[in-house]
């Protein structure tokens, strides 16, 4: 019995969600250039981030920032109301299988993961939707790595994207048998759901430059769109107190309004998204907490959903 104890605890430690991050062991050089993966002639060249004063502080704390948004969500034809929360963490990265770390390591990489959970009913039935991004907090990539899923009765999809350097790898599975189960290589310079952590990093004005993007895979999914990158205008307007990020798609006939805080850290207030003229999307924050939460699993925790407004 006492070996079992030991072996559950031990488990329990590995692989427990404890998202306190490990740091890189070397200070990089700001002004240096990076290339990885050096082997493939075509890989793109990466820069160092220039990160925002009071970085550190904020998400090394060994903190989760939590936001909650009440939700319009058209589906069918009609308007639902619903829930969204984007949970921002930092925590290490095993670059080469592209997963959480357990163990510290040199070659870690620190990343920026934003877990993003969308809920809503149409009829009878819920849809739930998750999709969680990973951003190099060191080097200036599109991003590390995307999956994402759309669960509801009728049956399930899911998507995972990996930065392999040259080109995106795309798996993608699907309970439609027009879609089924495909993997492909694509090219973009950028991917939606990763828009949301460059804000958080201060990088939203670097994303003007942007040419060719890969839209949200929940719009991706729900509109069953072929996944690629497609050309997006993207402007800036920035505000004494907030600004916008507008992000416009011609052959889709789509475009996305991000609103964030003008100052550090730069909390998204808004998102207003529309699909051939009518809105798609409308999320507007109720709460923000910075918690623990991977330690906050007890009955009595549950006060917590009280702090952040979060629907029963």
């Amino acid at each position: 019995m006492s070996r079992l104890i030991i072996c559950t605890s031990l488990c329990l430690l590995l692989f427990g969600c404890n998202n306190t991050p490990q740091l890189a062991t070397t200070t990089p050089n700001p002004n240096a250039t990076v290339v990885t993966n050096a082997a493939s002639a075509s890989i793109p060249e990466y820069s160092y981030r220039n990160l925002p004063d009071g970085w550190n502080d904020y998400w090394y704390a060994g903190l989760a920032e939590i936001n909650t948004y009440d939700i319009i969500q058209n589906r069918y034809g009609q308007e639902r109301t619903g829930e969204m929360v984007h949970i921002f963490v930092t925590e290490p990265f095993e670059p080469t299988v592209q997963i959480k770390a357990d163990r510290p390591a040199d070659d870690n990489l620190t990343v920026l993961k934003l877990n993003a959970t969308r809920s809503f009913y149409t009829g009878i039935y819920p849809y739930n939707l998750m999709t969680s991004t990973f951003s190099d907090v060191q080097l200036d990539k599109p991003v590390v790595k995307t999956t994402s899923s759309v669960t509801e009765w009728c049956g399930q999809t899911f998507a995972q994207l990996n930065n392999r350097g040259d080109l995106f790898d795309l798996r993608f599975s699907s309970y439609f048998q027009s879609e089924g189960d495909t993997r492909t290589k694509i090219d973009a310079s950028s991917v939606e759901n990763a828009v949301y952590n460059e804000i958080r990093m201060s990088n939203a004005e670097q994303l003007v430059d942007v040419e060719t993007m890969l839209p949200s895979f929940e719009y991706l999914q729900m509109f069953h769109k072929e996944m690629k990158g497609y050309a997006v205008d993207i402007t800036l307007n920035n505000g004494p107190e907030y600004n916008k990020l507008s992000l416009n798609y011609p052959s889709l006939n789509r475009d996305v309004q991000i609103t964030f805080t003008s100052d550090f850290p730069h909390r998204v207030s808004r998102i207003v998204e529309r699909v051939n003229g009518s809105v798609q999307l409308q999320a507007q924050v109720k709460a923000s907490e910075r918690l623990p939460y991977w330690n906050l699993n007890k009955p009595e925790d549950a006060s917590y959903r009280e702090t952040l407004m979060l629907n029963d």
